[in-house]
């Protein structure tokens, strides 16, 4: 499997919303979880696996 396919930063449209699930008080004041959509495509994913909103956006682009 080739590995090496790049997504342009321009093509990805990055949205934020409020966690849902344990976090405690911290995930239902702070829009934490991250959808990111590839225009060209419409593929979309959306993390919430952490209460850090930068860790998410890491994740959500592996």
């Amino acid at each position: 499997m080739n590995r090496d396919f790049r997504l342009k930063e321009a093509d990805l449209e990055e949205t934020f919303a409020r966690s849902s699930g344990p976090g405690g008080q911290h995930v239902n004041k702070v829009s934490t979880a991250v959808t990111l959509r590839h225009r060209p495509s419409g593929v979309s994913v959306t993390v919430q696996d952490s209460r850090s909103q930068a860790t998410n956006r890491r994740i959500a682009r592996e």
